[in-house]
């Protein structure tokens, strides 16, 4: 069996520090979506900028084009936020002098309002077959997304058990959380979601 090779510092690339990152924040407990999105977004910046590690000018150069581009605030937070923790990270650890895009501040994100009239809600709530597992399962979904907003893939986690009918109220636990941590949603009333949410479980 061979020794195992540690890499220097100067032969380890930016792949081999992104990997390193993104297994030490996984180990800090951050969701496999998390970690995934670490991957994507400063692959995508390295893609468009292949010549971005090395000289610390040209790494600057080319984040400040990369987000000089005009895209939505969202979007524009997302990647901050995935890229500038990594190069913090880095900075952190030794492996570059400075983060160019330290104190670059979020922009400003007024949000986006949707207006759905009652006839299309009631068009929408047609479309599952109630009489069918699968169907009431749609529904009970749609009815608990209109009611408190939990995102899809929380919904789709939930157990039995994180719903509270004395309450009126389901916990998304810290595993299923997109942020890790404990929320508690209301639910409105046993006529809708309580009521359709024991059928599927029973």
């Amino acid at each position: 069996m061979g020794r195992v090779k540690y890499l220097s510092k100067e032969d380890k690339g930016w792949a081999d520090l992104l990997d390193e990152f993104v297994m030490w924040k996984v180990v800090q407990g951050v969701s496999e979506q998390t970690a995934s999105d670490y991957y994507a977004q400063f692959r995508l910046f390295m893609k468009r900028y292949p010549d971005s590690w090395g000289e610390p000018e040209t790494l600057k150069m080319n984040l400040l084009d990369h987000f000089s581009q005009k895209v939505k605030p969202a979007t524009f937070n997302n990647r901050l936020v995935y890229i500038r923790t990594f190069l913090n990270w880095c900075v952190e650890n030794g492996y570059i002098q400075d983060n160019p895009i330290a104190k670059l501040k979020k922009r400003k994100d007024e949000g986006r309002i949707v207006e759905i009239d009652i006839e299309s809600l009631r068009r929408l709530l047609e479309q599952p077959d109630t009489n069918t597992f699968a169907g009431l399962r749609d529904y009970t979904l749609i009815l608990l997304t209109l009611d408190n907003g939990i995102r899809p893939k929380e919904a789709v986690s939930l157990l039995p058990k994180d719903f509270k009918e004395k309450s009126l109220e389901i916990i998304v636990r810290p595993e299923i959380a997109k942020t890790r941590k404990v929320r508690k949603l209301p639910i409105s009333g046993y006529g809708s979601i309580v009521e359709t949410s024991n059928k599927c479980t029973s």
